[in-house]
């Protein structure tokens, strides 16, 4: 796995990649039906067009017949060994999400703090113009402004 190595991909994945000379090797290495990865693959490499391959060039290799189809520098996975990174999904961002106040307060379509409800983190979305590596920073003082509101929040039911 050389050529991976050093790449983001390699460096942040939690487990080393699988490598296998089939298909169906490569699935069986990841708990995955063999047999569904094997049809996978070629319904891909079937819905590849003709043409050469261009780095630069886009939209020039693209799938046609699958969904989603696949619109720039789709190429047939034909050549052994076939190689796979053990990942999960995460959602780490919206566009859009819940519209909060500066205090954390989810709000109507009339632009008002919806009683008793809060949100911060990834489900309110991104703000726009952001500068990037921002994310964390900002869901971690958004998140510090909602405890601490719906701590008074609670703290002033509890006593009132």
């Amino acid at each position: 796995m050389d050529r991976f190595e050093g790449s983001w991909v390699y460096e942040t994945a939690a487990l080393p990649p699988e490598q296998s000379d089939t298909i169906g090797g490569l699935a069986e290495k990841f708990g995955l039906d063999p047999t569904k990865l094997e049809e996978t693959v070629s319904e891909f490499n079937a819905a590849c067009g003709s043409g050469d391959w261009d780095l630069v060039e886009m939209y020039g290799k693209k799938t046609s017949g699958i969904t989603p189809p696949k619109s720039n520098w789709a190429n047939p996975i034909v050549e052994a060994p076939f190689s796979g990174f053990p990942i999960t999904a995460q959602l780490k961002f919206t566009f859009g999400g819940l519209k909060v106040d500066t205090d954390g307060r989810v709000l109507n379509t009339n632009e008002e703090p919806i009683p008793g409800l809060y949100a911060a983190d990834e489900i309110t979305g991104l703000y726009h113009k952001h500068p990037p590596a921002t994310s964390v920073l900002r869901a971690n003082t958004f998140e510090r402004i909602v405890g601490a509101n719906v701590a008074e929040s609670l703290s002033a039911a509890a006593t009132g």
